[in-house]
C-alpha cells in the first residue's frame, strides 16, 4: 500500500506493521483516509471511525527508538526498542492518521491537543499511548501530566502502563505521583516503563508511607510495591 512517498521511518514502520492485521475493508478504508487531501479538516471523524472500520484486534509493535527523533530528555534509553503493551489495531491506525496530518504542519502540537480535546475516551487513550510518536520532544508534557489526574482507569493506564513518555519527560514529582496513583488504583507498577531507572529516595519514602497507611487501614497493598521500597 503506497500512500505517502515521504521518508519517515515511524510512519512507514507503523503502516507496515498494521496492514497485515487488517481485513480488506479495513485496508481500503485506511488507504482512502490517508490519501484524502482534506484529511486535516475531517480528522476528528476519521479518528472516531477507526475502531469501527479496522476493528480492535490486539497488536504488539517493536519500535526502534532511533526512528523517533527524541530530544529534550536527560534519561538514558533502557534499550534499543520500545515493545508496546496493550495496543490494538485501531490505536495504531489512529497514530498513523495523526502522523499523516502532522506532515508539513507548523501546528503539530496544536493538532494533537485538538484531537485529544475532541476525542472520546478510546481516542484519548490511543493518543496517550502513542504520545512519544507524536511528540518526541516532550513539548506536550503538561497535557500528559494533566491526563494522569483522570478518574478513568483506562485513560490513566494509557499513560502509566508500558509508556516511555513519563519515564523520559516527567519531572521527578510528576513521575512519583503517577507511581503512587498507580498503587492507589491497585495496578501492577512493574508495568510502568523503566520504573527501576527512576526510583529515588523520595519515591521509596512515599512508597513506605503508602504501605504503612494501607496496612494500618486494613487494606490490601499491590505486591509490586516492593519494587520501590
Amino acid at each position: 500500500m503506497e500512500i505517502l512517498p515521504q521518508n519517515n521511518g515511524v510512519y512507514e514502520l507503523l503502516l507496515e506493521s498494521l496492514i497485515p492485521h487488517l481485513e480488506e475493508k479495513g485496508r481500503h478504508w485506511l488507504q482512502e483516509t490517508l490519501t484524502d487531501d482534506g484529511l486535516p479538516s475531517v480528522v476528528d471523524r476519521r479518528m472516531a471511525a477507526a475502531r469501527r472500520k479496522v476493528g480492535h484486534q490486539e497488536v504488539q509493535l517493536s519500535l526502534p527508538f532511533e526512528y523517533l527523533s527524541l530530544s529534550g530528555t536527560s534519561h538514558p534509553l533502557p534499550g534499543r526498542f520500545w515493545e508496546t503493551m496493550g495496543w490494538d489495531v485501531s490505536e495504531v491506525a489512529r497514530m498513523v492518521i495523526l502522523l499523516k496530518c502532522q506532515y508539513g504542519s507548523s501546528q503539530r502540537e496544536d493538532l494533537v491537543k485538538e484531537a485529544f480535546r475532541r476525542g472520546d475516551e478510546k481516542e484519548r487513550s490511543a493518543i496517550m499511548k502513542g504520545m512519544l510518536l507524536l511528540d518526541g520532544g516532550g513539548h506536550l508534557r503538561s497535557m500528559v501530566v494533566d491526563t494522569c489526574r483522570t478518574n478513568s482507569l483506562e485513560l490513566f493506564a494509557s499513560v502509566a502502563v508500558g509508556n516511555p513518555y513519563p519515564y523520559l519527560y516527567f519531572e521527578e514529582p510528576e513521575f512519583n505521583q503517577m507511581v503512587l496513583k498507580a498503587l492507589f488504583m491497585e495496578m501492577d507498577i512493574a508495568r510502568i516503563y523503566a520504573l527501576e531507572n527512576r526510583i529515588t529516595e523520595t519515591l521509596s519514602r512515599m512508597g513506605k508511607d503508602f504501605f504503612e497507611e494501607r496496612k494500618a487501614a486494613g487494606r490490601s497493598v499491590p505486591a509490586s510495591i516492593r519494587m520501590i521500597l
